[in-house]
């Protein structure tokens, strides 16, 4: 049991080239790794705000609601 305590300890820890020792410092230096990879970054996302999709008109609703006829499975297949 404390074999296996001792090789979970972190003794240093590497950061930007640089040892970190110490309990609190350690603490510190994990805890600002993964506050900087949840941290709000405003980004300029583009948005579909201003994009025009084609669309569908009512003569083109029973196109896609006509059951299919045996030869165009046969093609398909």
């Amino acid at each position: 049991m404390s074999y296996k305590r001792i090789s979970d300890s972190i003794v240093f820890l590497s950061v930007t080239g640089s040892q970190i020792k110490g309990v609190t410092d350690i603490k510190s230096a994990i805890f600002n790794h993964f506050a900087n990879h949840f941290c709000d970054v405003n980004l300029d996302r583009p948005s579909v705000e201003n994009l025009t999709f084609k669309t569908r008109n009512q003569e083109h609703d029973g196109v896609l609601t006509k059951p299919f006829c045996v030869k165009e499975v046969k093609q398909a297949v």
